[in-house]
């Protein structure tokens, strides 16, 4: 029987977690899950709601001691915290850090990706990814009203704006929602995939807002495939916007945090919103949807069990890296 450790988050501006109260219910060995003090108290949970149904609350340094540290999104700052021969339970997008990559395998770890977790093909996490669409577009949309200088400062919304939306997966669809609550109608936005976004590399100085909900695709030689380059971006007209939500611009633009995520790109003449985890800007309604598509998974962890969802999201398999398996 194995035993799963929840510690605080290292990763600046995160307060998403991977288990409400509530799922515990569901758990079958809850005495076998150590939480660390104070864990939801910033959502309003408090030790005593995990408490009350078995769970023991340990402090920081003992939850990573556990078999399986169970952390929403593993960063560098996870490391110094973690044993050999433990397995990580996260988001982890390890393609482009690689010397957290290289230490875990090194410490000989096993490496459950949730990015890589799909059940008779649907995104485990779903309504996760809906989530960082929608409220991303609101966060954005807001932002920029407030900007000088900018299409949708200069007419107060985005009801007569021309849009292109990169993706129609659950980012896209969380996007497009937010979009249409907003004022945008369905014949004012151009839907593009990867079969047909070369079209839009073409004509993307004829668009007010351009959102890339897309991630990064490999092709058959497995080479990398970004929905937008640099190249693109300086194609793009004066006074428009880019909303990164997918994270999968080539030679990316970055931002300084979730409070600072908008940035001046191409001169100064257009702006871009970067926000590398935006479900925690809703970090209750998220933390929701994670802890109830993450309580089955921890069932099966806890005794011991692997399905084919589970295995087929291991990226290093007791530091023995996958590397068809890294992604961002």
């Amino acid at each position: 029987m194995a035993v799963i450790g929840f510690p605080k988050s290292k990763k600046k501006e995160e307060y998403r977690i991977a288990l409400l109260p509530k799922e515990l219910e569901k758990i079958s060995k809850p005495e076998n899950l150590w939480i660390v003090s104070g864990y939801g108290s910033h959502l309003g949970f408090s030790d005593s709601d995990y408490k009350r149904y078995g769970v023991k609350i340990v402090d920081d340094d003992k939850a990573y001691l556990s078999d399986i540290v169970c952390q929403p999104k593993l960063c560098s700052g996870d490391i110094p915290y973690l044993s050999k021969k433990q397995t990580i339970f996260g988001w982890t997008h390890l393609e482009p850090w690689w010397k957290l990559t290289k230490k875990l395998a090194e410490l000989e770890d096993t490496v459950i990706g949730w990015e890589l977790m799909y059940k008779d093909g649907k995104y485990v996490f779903e309504r996760n990814s809906y989530i960082s669409g929608e409220v991303g577009v609101k966060d954005a949309i807001e932002r920029f009203k407030k900007i000088p200088d900018n299409i949708i400062s200069h007419y107060g919304g985005i009801e007569n704006l021309k849009i292109a939306l990169i993706g129609n997966g659950n980012v896209g669809k969380g996007a497009r929602y937010a979009l249409k609550r907003l004022g945008a109608s369905d014949s004012r936005i151009d839907i593009y995939n990867s079969k047909n976004v070369s079209d839009l590399w073409n004509s993307i100085e004829k668009y007010d807002i351009v959102i890339n909900a897309a991630s990064v695709k490999k092709d058959e030689n497995g080479k990398y495939i970004y929905p937008l380059t640099r190249e693109h971006m300086r194609k793009m007209k004066s006074g428009a916007v880019l909303l990164d939500l997918g994270m999968s611009i080539k030679y990316p633009i970055k931002t300084k945090s979730i409070e600072e995520p908008i940035k001046k790109f191409n001169e100064d003449k257009n702006l871009i919103y970067v926000n590398d985890h935006i479900p925690t800007l809703d970090p209750l309604r998220a933390s929701k949807v994670i802890s109830k598509a993450v309580s089955p998974y921890i069932n099966l962890l806890l005794n011991d069990k692997m399905d084919e969802t589970l295995r087929n999201a291991i990226i290093i398999d007791e530091g023995k890296i996958n590397y068809d398996r890294l992604s961002y």
